[in-house]
């Protein structure tokens, strides 16, 4: 850790102060064994590491946001403590997922290294959560955001902050294309600390007074993410997989159709209406905010390619058909025509 030091300079300049010293030789036990047991999976501990690394270090340029997913008791507490003192608490926000675009709170997200929030509505409706992604990947992304306190002038700064958000669920988000899935990372928090035998009731004041330990071991993670993963942020171990299954639960579209119907050869039809009619029901069902129909159309299409959308006649009137689907379990209710 040596070569990490720098004679005091004008040349570098910063607002930033935490509460610790700085100590080349400090160790860090305590957490280490934190490590090991919350993360046994050596790759759920990189990630865990990673993403400390990617805090302290600013590096906005990796353009991701963690969730930090799991019960009630298996060390997200602990960790988000951690990450606070290695910053520093004056260099942490804690403005909530909904507010990220509450103009006269977005300023922490440009003076903040890392914000950190502890749970997310239980109910989050979805035109207001469509409405908060669009400051979500801004603030991701280092864009410039509009700074206002009440009183001053308004001004644009880059948004510094890394978002973490601890909890043990994840929105369904709205937007269906890749710009907050491929800047989305989970943190895996999948064993129970609080029922151990050898549980540590002192653990947090321990791990405070190791933070030059940590800071060092996260320094060398920082070292190991950026000189092996420079363009990407990894997306490994069982955060990965459970992300990669939210996210696909994130397109409620897809998984109704892909559960109901299926491509079928030859001339089997479903009529538009039937498709839509299921389509609504699931999504009330599922507290789901249903698409209107001709949005919805779109949906069948990008789901089904082979399938072909046509009108014919039915008695006095023209009736909607898509031909080469089968249903699979919804049976046709009445109709609604699309």
């Amino acid at each position: 850790m040596d070569e990490c030091r720098r004679e005091t300079t004008p040349a570098l300049f910063s607002t930033l102060k935490v509460g610790y010293k700085f100590d080349p030789k400090a160790d860090c036990p305590t957490f280490k064994k934190y490590l090991a047991d919350v993360f046994p999976d050596e790759e759920d501990r990189k990630m865990a590491l990673w993403a400390l690394a990617c805090a302290l270090g600013g590096l906005k340029r990796y353009e991701v946001f963690f969730f930090l997913y799991g019960d009630g008791g298996t060390g997200k507490t602990v960790y988000t403590t951690v990450l606070k003192g290695l910053l520093g608490e004056k260099n942490v926000s804690s403005l909530d997922l909904m507010d990220l675009d509450e103009k006269h709170a977005q300023h922490v997200l440009a003076e903040a290294r890392a914000n950190v929030t502890s749970e997310l509505p239980a109910n989050m409706n979805r035109s207001d959560l469509g409405r908060v992604e669009a400051a979500l990947k801004r603030v991701v992304s280092g864009e410039e955001i509009k700074v206002e306190h009440k009183g001053l002038e308004p001004y644009f700064a880059k948004a510094t902050a890394i978002l973490f958000f601890a909890s043990n669920s994840m929105p369904i988000w709205v937007d269906k294309t890749n710009g907050l899935r491929r800047r989305q990372r989970c943190i895996a928090f999948l064993h129970n600390q609080s029922e151990r035998p050898d549980v540590d009731r002192e653990l947090v004041p321990k791990l405070l007074g190791e933070l030059p330990g940590i800071f060092n071991l996260v320094v060398e993670s920082l070292r190991d993410l950026t000189a092996n993963h420079p363009s990407a942020f990894p997306d490994v171990g069982n955060g990965a997989r459970i992300l990669a299954e939210h996210l696909a639960e994130c397109d409620v579209e897809r998984t109704f159709l892909e559960g109901a119907y299926e491509v079928a050869p030859g001339e089997t039809t479903v009529t538009g209406r039937a498709i839509y009619e299921a389509y609504k029901a699931y999504c009330d069902e599922n507290g789901y905010r249903a698409k209107g129909a001709n949005l919805f159309a779109g949906d069948i299409r990008r789901v089904f390619p082979g399938a072909t959308k046509q009108r014919q006649r039915l008695g006095g009137s023209r009736e909607v058909y898509w031909i080469g689907l089968h249903k699979i379990l919804f049976v046709e209710p009445d109709d609604v025509n699309f």
